[in-house]
C-alpha cells in the first residue's frame, strides 16, 4: 500500500470495514478484530493514524512480531496481508483481512463478531470452541512455522531438513495464499464427493487457506501413518482434485486451479 492510498483510506474514515488505532493496541485487540473481519466480510486494521484529526503518528509494533503472533493464535490462519507504509519519522501498518471460506476462524480458541458501532470492541460469541481436528491443525501450523528439529516421532533427518525449508518459504506461501481469491470454491460433483473420506474433504478445505500440503502435514493433521497419507493424497490426484509437485520427500500437493 502506498502513502496516497493510506491518505485516501484515512479520509474515508472509520467504518464497519475499517478500524483505525492512533495508539498501539495490544496484540489481543488486533487478533479480535482480525477474527471478526475474517468471519464476516473482511476488513482493514490501520495502526499509527489519528483518523479524527488526519494525523500520522506511527506505530511501534513490529511486523515480524505481529506475524509470529498471528501464526500462533489462529485456527486456521485467516487470509491476511500486512503492509508497512513508511513516513518520516516512522511507519504505519495496515492489516488487510479477507473473508474466510472456512467458518468459523478461531482466535485463541474463541470466535468474535463485529460490533454494530465500529468504535466498540468486537463481541465474543459464546459456546463456540474448536474441535480436536482444529486443535490438531493449530499444532501443525506451529510445527510448520517454528520447528527446526525433530520434535515428533518421525525422527528422520531428511524430514528435519524439509521442516527447515518449509519454515524458510512460509512467508512466500502466505503471499501466494493472499493473492488467490479466498472466496474461490472448489466445485465437487455429488459423485466425486461421495467417494472422499472426511480426512480428504478436510484436506481440501485446508488447501483453500494454504498453498500446499505435504505427506508429513497430512499425517500430522489427522494422526495417521505415512502410507495412509500417501494413498489418500494420491487418490485426490487421480480424481483430478490435486496436483503433485516435486519428488520424493519434497513432494507437495496443491489445488487444481
Amino acid at each position: 500500500m502506498e502513502w496516497k492510498q493510506l491518505v485516501d483510506l484515512m479520509r474515508e474514515g472509520q467504518s464497519v470495514r475499517t478500524r483505525f488505532f492512533k495508539l498501539d493496541p495490544t496484540f489481543d485487540e488486533i487478533g479480535q478484530w482480525m477474527n471478526a473481519f475474517s468471519n464476516a466480510s473482511g476488513g482493514q486494521i490501520v495502526l499509527g493514524l489519528d483518523v479524527k484529526n488526519l494525523h500520522f503518528l506511527g506505530t511501534s509494533i513490529e511486523e515480524s512480531a505481529l506475524n509470529t503472533f498471528i501464526k500462533q493464535s489462529f485456527i486456521p490462519l485467516p487470509p491476511y496481508k500486512i503492509s508497512k507504509v513508511s513516513r518520516n519519522p516512522g511507519y504505519a501498518l495496515v492489516i488487510e483481512v479477507k473473508k474466510s471460506v472456512i467458518y468459523p476462524i478461531f482466535f485463541n480458541n474463541a470466535v468474535y463478531e463485529l460490533p454494530v458501532d465500529p468504535s466498540q470492541k468486537p463481541l465474543l460469541k459464546p459456546d463456540i470452541t474448536p474441535s480436536q481436528d482444529q486443535m490438531a491443525q493449530l499444532d501443525s501450523q506451529n510445527h510448520l512455522y517454528f520447528d527446526t528439529g525433530a520434535q515428533n516421532d518421525v525422527g528422520d533427518m531428511e524430514d528435519d531438513l524439509i521442516d527447515e525449508e518449509l519454515e524458510t518459504i512460509t512467508q512466500e506461501l502466505l503471499t501466494i495464499q493472499y493473492d488467490i481469491e479466498a472466496e474461490q470454491q472448489m466445485s465437487l460433483s455429488p459423485d466425486t464427493e461421495a467417494f472422499l473420506n472426511e480426512r480428504q474433504k478436510k484436506a481440501l478445505e485446508f488447501l483453500k487457506m494454504n498453498s500446499s500440503i505435504s505427506n508429513k502435514q497430512y499425517r500430522e493433521l489427522f494422526s495417521i501413518s505415512h502410507k495412509t497419507a500417501h494413498i489418500e493424497l494420491v487418490e485426490l490426484v487421480s480424481k483430478g482434485l490435486l496436483l503433485s509437485k516435486g519428488a520424493g520427500r519434497s513432494t507437495c500437493y496443491c489445488l487444481v486451479v
